[in-house]
Parts: C-alpha cells; sequence; structure tokens
C-alpha cells in the first residue's frame, strides 16, 4: 500500500480543503488522492500550496497538475512540500507503473 511504500508513519483524516492548508502551513508532509475530482475541487487548494511552497502533482504525469482538460477531471494527485519531492519521485514511478489505464473523459 502507498503508506507502507512511503514510510508514512501518522496517518490523520480532515476534509479536502483542510488537508491542503495543513500542506500549506506545514502541519502535514503529504495528500495523497488517488481517487477522481473535479479540477473545481482542487484549484484554490492548488495555488494556496503553491504559493506556501508546495507541490500538487498528477500521479499519471509525475508533473504539476494541470487545469482546463477536457471533462474536467483530476484522477488523482499527490500534495506534498517541495523539499519532499525528490524522495517521492520514485514512489510516483512506482504508482504510475501500477494505475490502470487512463479512462476517456
Amino acid at each position: 500500500s502507498f503508506l507502507k511504500v512511503s514510510r508514512i508513519e501518522k496517518l490523520t483524516r480532515y476534509g479536502s480543503a483542510l488537508k491542503f492548508g495543513h500542506i500549506a502551513t506545514g502541519e502535514a508532509d503529504i495528500y495523497p488522492r488517488f481517487g477522481g475530482t473535479s479540477e473545481w475541487d482542487t484549484a484554490a487548494g492548488h495555488i494556496i500550496c503553491t504559493e506556501a511552497g508546495c507541490e500538487v502533482i498528477d500521479v499519471r504525469t509525475s508533473k504539476s497538475l494541470q487545469y482546463a482538460k477536457p471533462g474536467f477531471r483530476n484522477e488523482g494527485f499527490i500534495a506534498l512540500r517541495r523539499d519532499l519531492l525528490p524522495q517521492f519521485q520514485k514512489i510516483l514511478t512506482e504508482i504510475h507503473s501500477q494505475l490502470p489505464p487512463k479512462t476517456s473523459s
């Protein structure tokens, strides 16, 4: 599972908006979301994280989550502190290799 591979020691549950806020303030290190969301569910949290020096990475591309996609859907992302990105690049690659084929929008 993602928790074992990434060696996460403590799991705390919050609503989506709070998760982005906790990443931005440094109260949390990582917010993985593997289920689908709509772009409007992530846009505000993404800009807050980015302005705070964090990243929101698309699990399929390992690049910054993009917007104005056909269907306006995100298939999965990981929000994390920028300094943790090198540590998670290998995990992102492993996640990407295990994902099912991309769904049509």
